[in-house]
Formats: structure tokens, C-alpha cells, sequence
């Protein structure tokens, strides 16, 4: 394998942004951090935190374990496979290529950041965890975290992943599913049906295996490994977005995960059943109905930490903002994280503006707690959902009120916590970010 093919094997997969580009050629070269830095202006200790996580990146995506020093003969002793050459054409024929010299072309943040998008900060090692989990035969993880934390483009790289592996993927967003398919767990599961038999390019065959005698559940597992699973000889892996929509409806949510529950235990002995494996995604803003306690048991959770403060000033670089570089840049990131606390969509906004001359930082510090700053959508969004709530708002109002972290109800806490509007440490809990305590001191 040659580099370029590397290269455009991670880009593919949306694991490559420019200062791991660079890193990737220099360390090919066999040039060191130090003139990796000189020649390209960048703080040599940065080069070397980024390094770190881009080796383990790359013995992940090959299978191999890799360093600086070998990293050049052991690619090289490679051979790309006939699916990775595959997976990068079919990827190179969706999506342009964004480089250093075109950043000016800047998608808006608060969607899914596509694959190939510079603007994609790895969180490792979850990453790279989540990607050993779901190879192995009928793991089910489930990403909770509240909105715009990046699930979305998390699960595109878990599913990009699988593809690149030679897994059959299946994605089904809720958000899709009609009304009237929800009437009954009965036309909720043959809804299921034909939607993943469509995406496995098969023909619908439920009056083949659909049995009203033996019930709605024996004849979707019938289906599906009998049929689905069948006309295959690779993994399968399966994400349902979005699922937090049948919280409104409990009795199919719960008939569903006890049938996620079997599924899992059956690929332990069943050798078509091994084939399986679940991604589930959920925003937690959307309150879990207490009834269906399945729930505490399906799958690895995986909850989304807040950028740190290192990874603000990768993403910072990344949008050719030079200034973070340095003690007194650095004196500044931190003003920035006490302020958004790290989410990832608020960091991301207040860099897509900031490199695009909209507004200076001192303009975005000063209006960031008002209606008409850049923040005024998002923080009106979680006003909305306070004032549904009085119980929550009249906590949290004390929250953002009191300058110490306090004591609340645990589950009251559990609750703020899920919207994103706190951190907990022990039994004390505080605003998750300045930028909550400011507003909502003078809103709520």
C-alpha cells in the first residue's frame, strides 16, 4: 500500500483532516515533530499530542500496530484489498475534497459533518473502542448524548467503518417511519421488514414467513434469519436513529428491545444470528418513559464527553485560526471552553464565524448570553423546554442562581444532566457551561 492510497482510505472513511495529512507525508519522510513544526508554524508539543491519537487511528484502520518510526515500512508491506479500493471509489464519486487551500468553503454547523469534512474532531480513544465493539457478533451499542453533541456523525463513521470492512450496513431513521405504521407492534415490525429488505437490494418476501398464529416477533425473526441474513456471507450491521421516537409509544419500544435482547444472546449460539450486530442513537433531551426497564439493559451505552480544551484548539487550526497557537492563545481557549464548556456544535459555531470576519471575538464574548448573539437559536430551543417543565425549571433556575455547586433530587439532576444544562461531580451539581449560567439567570 502507498501513501496516497492511505490517505485516501481515511479520508473515505472521514478519519483525515489536514494537520493529520500533514503529519501522515512529514513522518513518511521520516521528518521530525520538530521540523514538521518550523516548516509548517505549528507548536511542536500540539504536532505530538495530535500524533498520538492519529497512530492509534491508523492501527486501528489497519489492523496493525503502528508508530512514527514504523509506520512508513509497515504500510508499505501492505497490499490494498479489492473492498477498500472499492469503499474509496464510491466515496471519491459523493464528495468533494476539502484541503487547507479551500476552507473558505465552510459548511454551516449544527448537521451531520460529512465524512471527508477537515471539521470532524475524533474523541479517542471512543472512536476507535467503538469500532472494535462492533465487530464482535450481536454487540448492540447505543449513543445517547443530547442534541447536536455529534451523534449523527459519529454513527456515519461507525457505519463508514463496517462498509470499509466489507460489512452489509442497514440504516433506519425513525424520523421516516409514518403514524400509521406505528398503529401496532404488528405493522411497526412489518414496516421494518420491508425497509431493511430494500436496503439489502433483496425482494420483500413477509407472506413467506409472516405466521398471525405465532405472532408479529417469531415471524420478524423468522424473516430475518431466515431470509435476510441468509442471502448474505457478511456482517450486519444495523443502526436505528432516531429511536427516541418510540418513547412515545412504550408498548412497541418495549416489545422491540426484548427482541434486541434475544437477538443478542441468540448470535452466541446461533451461527446465522452471529452476523448481527446494532448501533442505536438517541437524543437524552427526550425524557425515557419509566415503564420499559429493557432499557437499562440493551447494549453499551456510549455517552458523549464536551470537546476538551485540546480539541477546541485542534478544530480552531483547523479553521486557520492561528491565534490559538501559543501561551496567550491558549489563555484565551480557556476563556472560551469556561464559556460553551466544550459543545461541540456552540465551539464549532463560534469558529465558523470567526473565520469567516463576521464578528471579532470580542463582539462574540460580549453578546454571547443575549437574544441577538450567535447563540441566541440554541439557548432559546432549551428555554422552550424548560418552560414545559416547571419542576425542572424552578431547579435549575437555583442552579444557574447560586454560584457554588448544590445539591439537587438526583433524578431531577439525572434529568438537567440528559438536556446538556449541568455536570455533576459526586452529589454536587453545577451550569455546564458560563454561557447557561448567564443566560438563564436572566431568563428564567
Amino acid at each position: 500500500m502507498m501513501l496516497d492510497e492511505l490517505l485516501k482510505l481515511m479520508e473515505a472513511t472521514g478519519n483525515l483532516n489536514p494537520v493529520q495529512e500533514i503529519i501522515l507525508r512529514q513522518a513518511w519522510d521520516g521528518k521530525t515533530y520538530s521540523s514538521m513544526a518550523e516548516d509548517y508554524h505549528f507548536d511542536a508539543d500540539y504536532l505530538k499530542k495530535v500524533a498520538h491519537k492519529l497512530w492509534h487511528l491508523v492501527s486501528a484502520l489497519l489492523g496493525k500496530s503502528i508508530s512514527k518510526t514504523s509506520f512508513r515500512a509497515i504500510v508499505e508491506s501492505l497490499e490494498i484489498t479489492y473492498l477498500q479500493k472499492q469503499f474509496i471509489t464510491s466515496h471519491n464519486d459523493q464528495f468533494l475534497v476539502k484541503t487547507p487551500s479551500n476552507l473558505n468553503i465552510i459548511e454551516f454547523p449544527g448537521s451531520l459533518v460529512p465524512l471527508n469534512s477537515p471539521f470532524y474532531i475524533e474523541r479517542l480513544p471512543l472512536e476507535t473502542n467503538m469500532y472494535q465493539e462492533i465487530e464482535k457478533p450481536g454487540n448492540i451499542l447505543w449513543i445517547k448524548a443530547p442534541q447536536k453533541m455529534g451523534k449523527s456523525s459519529l454513527l456515519e463513521r461507525i457505519m463508514a467503518r463496517a462498509a470499509s470492512q466489507g460489512y452489509q450496513t442497514i440504516y433506519i431513521d425513525f424520523q421516516q417511519v409514518e403514524t400509521a405504521n406505528l398503529s401496532s407492534l404488528n405493522q411497526f415490525l412489518k414496516w421494518l421488514c420491508v425497509n431493511m429488505t430494500w436496503q439489502m437490494k433483496l425482494e420483500p418476501k413477509l407472506d413467506d414467513f409472516w405466521d398471525d398464529d405465532i405472532g408479529s416477533k417469531v415471524s420478524f425473526s423468522r424473516y430475518l434469519r431466515q431470509y435476510l441474513l441468509s442471502r448474505t456471507n457478511h456482517p450486519v450491521v444495523m443502526s436505528w436513529d432516531g429511536i427516541n421516537l418510540l418513547f412515545q409509544y412504550p408498548e412497541i419500544l418495549q416489545e422491540i428491545l426484548l427482541l434486541l435482547r434475544s437477538w443478542s444472546e441468540e448470535a452466541k449460539r446461533v451461527e446465522v444470528m452471529k452476523k448481527l450486530r446494532f448501533v442505536l442513537v438517541h437524543s437524552t433531551e427526550v425524557e425515557i418513559p419509566s415503564s420499559p426497564s429493557q432499557l437499562n439493559y440493551i447494549g453499551l451505552p456510549i455517552q458523549l464527553p464536551p470537546f476538551t480544551v485540546e480539541q477546541v484548539q485542534d478544530l480552531a487550526l483547523r479553521y486557520q485560526l492561528d491565534w490559538v497557537v501559543g501561551a496567550e492563545g491558549m489563555t484565551t481557549l480557556e476563556t472560551l471552553q469556561a464559556l460553551l464548556g466544550g459543545h461541540p456544535y456552540l465551539v464549532q459555531l463560534t469558529f465558523y464565524y470567526l473565520a469567516r470576519d463576521q464578528l471579532t471575538l470580542e463582539q462574540l464574548l460580549q453578546d454571547a448570553p443575549t437574544p441577538s448573539g450567535i447563540y441566541g437559536d440554541h439557548l432559546r430551543h432549551y428555554l422552550s423546554l424548560l418552560k414545559t417543565q416547571p419542576e425542572l425549571t424552578n431547579v435549575f433556575r437555583e442552579v444557574v442562581k447560586t454560584e457554588k455547586s448544590i445539591q439537587l433530587d438526583p433524578i431531577l439532576a439525572h434529568r438537567l444532566e440528559n438536556m446538556g444544562l449541568v455536570k455533576l461531580s459526586g452529589n454536587l451539581v453545577s451550569p455546564s457551561c458560563q454561557l447557561y449560567r448567564s443566560y438563564f439567570a436572566t431568563h428564567l
